[in-house]
C-alpha cells in the first residue's frame, strides 16, 4: 500500500489482510481481484486506470465496509 494516506485511506492502510478480504468478499470484488497479476498486491496505476468504472465502484465501497460507518449511503 501506498505510504502516504489521506483521511479517507487511513482505515485501510491501518486494516489487515483478513479484515480487507473479508470487505472485498462483501464488497464483491474479492474474485476479480484475485485473477490480477498480483491479486491484492497487484499496482493498479494512477487513478485505477487500469480497472473498469465498476471495479473501482466495488474497492470504494470494500474501503467504506472496513471504516464501519453507521451509516453508509450508495448511489
Amino acid at each position: 500500500m501506498s505510504q502516504n494516506s489521506t483521511p479517507h485511506t487511513r482505515h485501510v492502510q491501518n486494516a489487515a489482510s483478513e479484515e480487507v478480504e473479508q470487505a472485498c468478499h462483501r464488497a464483491d470484488c474479492h474474485d476479480f481481484i484475485m485473477k490480477l497479476e498480483h491479486g491484492y498486491d497487484t499496482i493498479v496505476g494512477e487513478g485505477g486506470s487500469t480497472l473498469s468504472g465498476g471495479e473501482k465502484q466495488r474497492i470504494s465501497h470494500a474501503g467504506t465496509f472496513l471504516k464501519n460507518s453507521s451509516i453508509i449511503i450508495l448511489d
